[in-house]
C-alpha cells in the first residue's frame, strides 16, 4: 500500500513538472511574438520588428497559445499537443511568406538577422511540444 502512495506521489510530482514546462513553452510562445523578430542595421542605422509588426496573424496565435495553456492547466495535454501543431504550423507559414520576401531582395537578405523574438518562439515551440508529449505518455503509462 505505501510502495503505490509513492509512486501515485512521484507521478503526480512528474505532470506537475510536465504541466510548468507546457505553459513555460506556451509563455515563450507568446512572448517571443513581441520581441524583435528581425533586425536589419545599414550605416550605424537598426531597425527592428516584431512579429506583432510583421503579420496580422500573432492574433490568432495568442489566442492558441492561451488556450493551450488552459488545456495544460486541465491536465489535458492532448490538446496541449494539438495546438502546439497548429501554433507551429500557423507560424511556419507565415514564417516562411515573410522570409521568402526577404530573401527576394539580395540586399535586404545580406542586412536582415533574426533577432530574439525568432529564436524565443522556436524553443517555446520545441519546449511545449516535446513536454506534451512526454507528459501523455507518462499518463498513459500510469494507468496500466
Amino acid at each position: 500500500m505505501q510502495q503505490n502512495e509513492i509512486s501515485n506521489h512521484s507521478s503526480s510530482s512528474a505532470l506537475l513538472t510536465f504541466k510548468i514546462f507546457v505553459i513555460v513553452g506556451e509563455i515563450l510562445c507568446a512572448l517571443g511574438l513581441f520581441l524583435p523578430y528581425i533586425r536589419v542595421s545599414f550605416w550605424g542605422m537598426e531597425a527592428e520588428k516584431s512579429f506583432k509588426d510583421l503579420s496580422s496573424d500573432y492574433i490568432i496565435l495568442l489566442i492558441i497559445a492561451a488556450i493551450g495553456v488552459l488545456f495544460a492547466c486541465c491536465n489535458k495535454f492532448q490538446g496541449s499537443v494539438l495546438f502546439g501543431i497548429v501554433y507551429a504550423v500557423v507560424y511556419f507559414v507565415d514564417t516562411n511568406n515573410y522570409w521568402e520576401e526577404i530573401d527576394g531582395n539580395q540586399y535586404v537578405s545580406a542586412l536582415a538577422i533574426k533577432g530574439a523574438g525568432y529564436y524565443c518562439i522556436i524553443l517555446g515551440m520545441i519546449v511545449l511540444i516535446l513536454f506534451s508529449i512526454v507528459a501523455l505518455l507518462n499518463i498513459r503509462t500510469d494507468k496500466r
